[in-house]
């Protein structure tokens, strides 16, 4: 019996040795994609990859980031061209979203539900992302 218990403990001690050296996988809320972070002209960006091992979107918080329209995380709403500004749509839950003609997508959150709250002239830019 006390072989069997220390036989247990020592496979319990390496198993969480083994669990430690792992990375910590991260994965998306709203599709189970599981989330990468990468490095391109020093800005940081993440991407969701689907199980086909294509990219699915690609987002950053990274304030060095600025779309072909100029826009940065931080630029207020009421900065933005009233064109666009008139396109914003919600997702209730999700955030405030204005597509750009570049591709990427502009996200605004307001309040604990990122939608609780209406958007202002000075809600700023939370991050950027290019959905496929």
């Amino acid at each position: 019996m006390k072989e069997t218990f220390l036989a247990f403990i020592l496979f319990c001690f390496t198993y969480n040795l083994k669990a430690q050296d792992q990375k910590l996988r991260t994965f998306g809320a709203q599709t189970g994609y599981e989330i990468n972070e990468f490095k391109k002209n020093d800005i940081v960006f993440k991407c969701s990859v689907n199980k086909q091992l294509d990219t699915v979107k690609v987002w950053t918080i990274d304030p060095k980031f600025n779309t072909a329209e100029g826009y940065t995380i931080g630029t207020k709403f009421g900065s933005i061209s009233p064109l666009l500004s008139r396109q914003v749509y919600k997702l209730a839950g999700y955030g405030y979203f204005i597509r750009l003609y570049s591709g990427w997508i502009l996200a605004f959150c307001e309040g604990k539900s990122c939608t609780e709250e209406l958007l202002t002239e000075n809600s700023e830019v939370r991050w950027i992302e290019k959905i496929k």
